[in-house]
């Protein structure tokens, strides 16, 4: 009798992390992968969630850079605030750390999804 039997994964959280290992496993055939999510998920505009650059890097590799432009927007810049008064402790260009195709990114959770 000939049966094949397929690996159960779970992953467990659908960020950046569980997404990108979900991307990557999801063409072999031999697996059944399962996300699995605390929070129910919103897909209503500004569910966003921040994308570093070295987060871009390695959201690249599946094909990330394919996602329409328009679909997130480039953070150039914080305000760090002081979290009793919200007056303004510093400054910090985020233009320093991006490079091309790199940048750190907001996106709605669901375009990533």
């Amino acid at each position: 009798m000939n049966m094949s039997y397929k690996t159960s994964v779970a992953i467990i959280g659908s960020g950046i992390s569980g997404l990108t290992l979900a991307n990557f496993l999801k063409d072999n055939n031999s697996l059944s992968i399962s996300i699995f999510e605390k929070k129910n998920l919103v897909f209503e505009e500004r569910n966003g969630i921040q994308i570093s650059n070295n987060a871009r890097r390695i959201l690249n590799l599946v094909n990330f850079n394919k996602i329409s432009k328009n679909k997130y927007c480039n953070i150039n810049q914080l305000n760090i605030l002081d979290y009793k008064n919200e007056k303004k402790i510093s400054h910090l260009d985020m233009n320093y750390f991006n490079k091309i195709n790199e940048e750190y990114v907001c996106l709605d959770r669901g375009v990533l999804i």
